[in-house]
């Protein structure tokens, strides 16, 4: 019984903590006037480089993280294998992860 007490005052204390932490950051960012420009920044450069990036990496992303569709259903739309679509998300990703980088942007 103690044990379990134990375990789980320690998993609501970690919670707490965790909740706790994440409002900080949230009142952190609220207080940041320049948090605002630097998102902005940094929406206006993901959207340039996923322009630059070819059709078959940009066309499975803008679907997933943009459209909000599966990778199941952008695979069935685009007539690829579901692994094919993971893939190429993965590599699309790497590939923008890489321009933004240059750009001096760390994700």
């Amino acid at each position: 019984r103690l044990a379990l007490r134990s375990r789980a005052t320690a998993a609501r204390q970690r919670v707490t903590e965790q909740e706790a932490g994440t409002q900080w950051a949230a009142r952190g960012a609220a207080d940041d006037p320049t948090a605002d420009v630097e998102q902005e920044e940094l929406r206006q450069v993901l959207r340039e480089e996923l322009q630059r990036l070819p059709e078959e990496y940009r066309a499975p992303l803008m679907m997933c993280y943009f459209d909000g569709r599966t990778h199941a259903d952008a695979a069935r739309e685009i007539g690829l294998p579901r692994g094919s679509m993971a893939k190429r998300i993965g590599e699309g990703l790497e590939f923008l992860r890489e321009r933004l980088l240059v750009r001096g942007f760390m994700l």
